[in-house]
């Protein structure tokens, strides 16, 4: 495996040698006095050779966090071109791009250190991910999870595959989470996606994040031209949009080269990072690109195991990769001396690395063969013994910076660590270099100082006394609040950590630092992370100051929006119910109206009733003036009388939020509004009124709201329009619901076309079609974690089957669908007219008498409540032609009078049963009114003939064909065949079974 323990490169150019690990600068064997600047500004310019390195980058990187002239840097690169004898009329090295910056030219030769390039073993797994590798440059991409212990090895083995991947032709992309205290949001993927658009010329970059900067700027804001886009509260949207902006940087990139993406120390990775990582992991199946992550054992978050791809656990090294390790560090080892080797590390490689280079150290200051210092076993019994042991050979003040320097995690900066130790940061750097010659700290141009492996600072920490350690996180974690520059806002996580560390020091200022990160992971989308830091600060206000109860309840208030946001609904209403109590108890009728606006999100059966009654508790709290709410708590009150069937007290709420909401002014508020306006106005007859409601949403909102609801304004105005059986309408509200979809990423309303498609396939007889855009619809609304996507593809795949007359595939379906059928059975008209008629065409007659029945209560009044009552309307009469009665008919004829015109529409788009024309005949044949119903049936033909819906015309025809017959009339009988084998012969080219092609099926 790999060693760290001297971290660098040596570069070689003419006579010249820089070692980076010794802050060596040799000329011809001999050691060359060079400042530490000149030494960091030559190293910083032989890692980037290959391009000139600007003043921007080299002040940045060189002089971080110091203000410097010209002159200084002039002055710099005068020593360094003395140093190494460019001076005079000798040949320069180092080139000055006027204006621009500086590059390094002529012949380098860069060598790892000689331990660090020792690697043994792990050949099955290098050959998995280049079979992986493979894979993926054929456009099938890949997931896969090198775990393990610490210490054994797993970074190691990725940056050996990232050589091979290299060398096969990929680009590759490291991305590294930090320890969990100091951890930002998206912090792996920041450092990934950053160094991937910077590795590109400018004129491809600009291709790159051509229309997705905007929505790629929480995760890199220095990707977008302008100001991070600001995202309405509540936008659910907004996190799939970032989610997918990724994706298409990530498909746009790896067109020009295989893509390898690494992100290290999983294990450490705040929530959001995780959650993009399962987003990427599911795209990286359509593009060339292998994702791989590391993780400790063990300590992984839970969500990693649902990962797709492949786990490659790493194993401890075995006895002959312990003696091909010793041989390669050059040493000649009697078999013995490898077992004894073998058994004190474990065949963990960073203890036997350890060991190994303890013992030639030691040999080579004592003047004899390594062997014998191996065979000794001079070694402590464990590696934190051995950590002790090298920390104690340190001079004091450098064991006193590496512990100032553990706490801020692998990576460090000098200068913070010399303001929270309290040090000259000059008398810093001279610690780190004597720590770095002890293998503990390493030079990584361009990411800086860090810890040769992530178990130091680890062990350091935790050998602190708890008095001490208490300390030095207070004060790092108030340095970091009180640092002026523009990266403080992004520390905020890291802030908290520490102070979260230091609470019995600081006792509530650790919490108000939680909220900040919480506050600033909202704005960066990352949800996840923001609901981990509010929950923290509720725990340690609970402990510290349980009395706050205005704080804490807006801390309860933060907390169910965040969880809001990521859609886990159980556990934002549990917060916000507790906050509706604590409210209620400091008489704050704002935060009282806040929380109980968080418990009507996403109407339930269960819930209606109960929230109901608090809105209205909230609504007569709010002071007269409090417009906002006032019309948010009336809209809430009408959803929360959805299933009710209450239309008309619906209705009266729903106007009120309309005119409250008019006062506000407020676009966004007006939208919501209207949208719950135009939804309580149910019932067959108010169709004209819907659509004015919506036309006036959509031009609201295309002027002034988010993209919400410019398309749920015209995904509901689509179905009033083929309900009113104005197709091209209708069509050109999906068209335009497809294109705003695509601009805005919008995940929920991505598969609307494709299900109107499958919906239009249906009607057309397209069966094979329309299964696939079901099922296509069914993953897009699945990716976008959409709760409606098994009952939406349910009710399209099986209609699709019950058309075709797959009786038995049909009962399959419902059988595994008890979970979501129940509900819309019993609380959804349409449902459970559904319902009842497959049940008769099962057989099963009395579940089927016991819906219908319910339905047809006080002449089909249910209907006046029913949002999709047209389609409701179809199946009741369908069941009517078999069990009910000729009254029953009549009933339902008298609902639907001068509506034969429509069609029967289901809720957005699911479905289209075809002209309701069609059923109105039905219904008058099974009353004996049978010229009435001729008349009906030709005129569905008709209709359903105008908008291509093949299979509903051919099922008129074929009813048609059925009345005729019953009529027996002059010419009936003659004209009833022909019809009947022209809709049979129509319904063999469709792929309908003969058992489906009885009238009223």
């Amino acid at each position: 495996m790999g060693l760290e323990r001297s971290v660098g490169s040596i570069f070689r150019f003419g006579d010249t040698e820089v070692d980076v690990a010794r802050r060596e600068l040799r000329r011809g064997g001999a050691r060359v006095s060079l400042q530490r600047k000149p030494f960091e500004l030559l190293v910083r310019l032989l890692h980037g050779r290959d391009r000139t390195i600007t003043y921007d980058e080299l002040r940045a990187e060189v002089w971080p966090r110091v203000q410097v002239s010209d002159a200084t840097i002039g002055s710099t690169l005068r020593d360094l071109r003395r140093a190494l004898g460019n001076t005079g009329g000798t040949s320069r090295c180092i080139l000055t791009v006027r204006g621009v910056g500086l590059r390094f030219v002529g012949a380098v030769q860069e060598v790892a250190c000689a331990r660090e390039r020792v690697f043994v073993g792990r050949e099955a797994e290098l050959a998995r991910l280049r079979e992986l590798l493979g894979a993926g440059r054929a456009g099938t991409g890949g997931v896969a999870l090198l775990a393990g212990e610490a210490g054994i090895g797993k970074t190691r083995a990725a940056e050996e595959f990232a050589a091979a991947a290299r060398a096969a032709g990929a680009a590759v992309y490291v991305g590294r989470c930090r320890e969990s205290r100091a951890r930002p949001p998206y912090g792996p993927w920041s450092q990934l996606l950053t160094a991937l658009v910077e590795s590109v010329p400018a004129a491809r970059r600009r291709d790159l994040v051509e229309g997705i900067a905007a929505e790629l700027s929480p995760i890199a804001p220095e990707l977008a031209a302008g100001p991070a886009r600001t995202q309405p509260e509540g936008d659910e949207a907004a996190v799939y949009r970032l989610f997918d902006a990724v994706a298409m940087l990530l498909r746009r990139a790896a067109r020009q080269e295989p893509l390898v993406l690494i992100l290290e120390d999983l294990d450490r990775a705040d929530p959001s990072s995780i959650d993009l990582l399962q987003f990427i992991a599911r795209a990286a199946a359509e593009m060339p690109l292998l994702l791989l992550g590391t993780c400790r054992t063990g300590g992984a978050p839970r969500a990693l195991d649902a990962l797709p791809g492949e786990r490659l656990e790493l194993a401890r090294l075995g006895r002959a990769e312990v003696a091909e390790f010793v041989r390669r560090a050059g040493i000649e080892a009697r078999p013995q001396s490898i077992a004894a080797l073998h058994e004190r590390s474990g065949g963990n490689p960073l203890f036997l690395r350890e060991l190994v280079w303890f013992a030639v150290d030691r040999a080579a200051a004592a003047g004899i063969a390594a062997e014998a210092e191996l065979s000794v076993g001079a070694t402590p019994p464990s590696l934190r013994e051995w950590i002790r042991g090298r920390l104690l050979a340190l001079s004091p003040p450098t064991r006193g910076v590496l512990e100032a320097a553990a706490l801020f995690g692998r990576e460090v900066e000098p200068e913070l660590v010399a303001r929270a130790s309290g040090l000259d940061p000059e008398a810093v750097l001279e610690a780190f270099d004597e720590a770095a010659r002890a293998g503990f700290l390493a030079m990584r141009p361009p990411a800086g100082w860090c810890f040769v492996h992530a178990l130091l600072p680890e062990l350091i920490e935790a050998d602190l006394d708890p008095p001490r350690r208490g300390e030095l996180h207070q004060q790092i974690g108030e340095l970091l609040g009180t640092d002026g520059s523009e990266e403080a806002g992004a520390r905020w996580s890291q802030i908290a950590g520490h102070l979260l560390e230091a609470a019995d020091r600081v006792g509530l200022e650790a919490a108000e630092a939680l909220v900040r990160a919480g506050e600033h992971a909202e704005r960066r989308l990352a949800y996840a992370d923001a609901c981990e830091a509010y929950e923290h600060a509720l725990a340690l206000r609970a402990e510290i100051a349980p009395g706050d109860g205005e704080r804490t309840c807006d801390l309860l208030l933060s907390l169910a929006r965040a969880r809001v946001a990521l859609r886990r609904m159980q556990a934002a209403w549990e917060c916000a119910g507790q906050a509706v109590e604590m409210a209620r108890r400091l008489r704050s009728p704002d935060r009282f109206a806040r929380a109980v606006l968080v418990l009507s999100e996403h109407i339930t059966v269960e819930r209606a009733a109960g929230v109901f009654e608090l809105l209205e508790e909230a609504l007569q709290g709010l002071p007269s003036e409090a417009a906002v709410p006032q019309a948010r708590l009336l809209a809430a009150m009408s959803m929360q009388l959805h299933y009710a069937w209450q239309p008309e007290r619906r209705e009266a709420f729903a106007e009120k939020a309309l005119a409250a909401a008019r006062r506000t002014r407020d676009p966004e508020v007006v939208a919501a509004a209207l949208l719950e306006r135009r939804n309580a106005l149910v019932g067959p007859r108010r169709l004209r009124e819907r659509m004015r409601l919506l036309d006036e949403l959509v031009t609201l909102a295309d002027c002034a709201t988010r993209a919400h609801y410019r398309l749920l304004g015209r995904a509901w105005r689509a179905v009033d329009h083929l309900n009113a059986a104005d197709l091209e309408a209708a069509e050109t509200d999906v068209a335009e619901i497809a294109r705003i979809a695509r601009e805005e990423s919008a995940p929920r309303f991505l598969a609307f076309p494709v299900s109107w498609s499958a919906m239009r396939a249906t009607g057309e007889g397209r069966f094979v079609e329309a299964d696939r855009l079901a099922r296509e619809a069914a993953i897009g609304m699945q990716r976008a974690e959409d709760p409606n996507a098994a009952p939406f593809a349910g009710l399209q795949i099986g209609t699709v089957y019950y058309e075709q007359g797959r009786w038995a595939e049909v009962a399959r379906l419902l059988a595994g669908s008890r979970e979501w059928l129940g509900p819309h059975r019993r609380w959804m008209p349409m449902g459970g007219a559904m319902l009842s008629f497959l049940d008769l065409v099962a057989g099963d007659r009395e579940p089927a008498m016991r819906d219908f029945q319910r339905l047809a209560a006080d002449g089909f009044a249910v209907l006046d409540g029913d949002p999709d009552a047209l389609c409701t309307a179809s199946w009741l009469a369908c069941s009517i032609g078999r069990i009910g009665t000729r009254e029953h008919a009549q009933q339902l004829l008298a609902r639907l009078e001068d509506l034969g015109g429509c069609q029967t529409v289901a809720s957005l788009g699911l479905a289209n049963r075809g002209a309701l024309a069609r059923y109105m005949g039905l219904l008058a044949r099974r009353a004996d009114r049978l010229d009435e119903a001729e008349h009906h049936l030709e005129d569905a033909i008709a209709r359903n003939r105008k908008l291509g819906l093949a299979l509903y015309e051919t099922r008129a025809q074929r009813d048609l064909a059925a009345l005729l017959a019953e009529r027996d009339g002059a010419g009936d009988r003659e004209r009833s065949e022909l019809l009947a084998r022209e809709a049979d012969a129509r319904f063999a080219s469709l792929g309908v079974a003969p058992i489906a092609r009885e009238a009223g099926l």
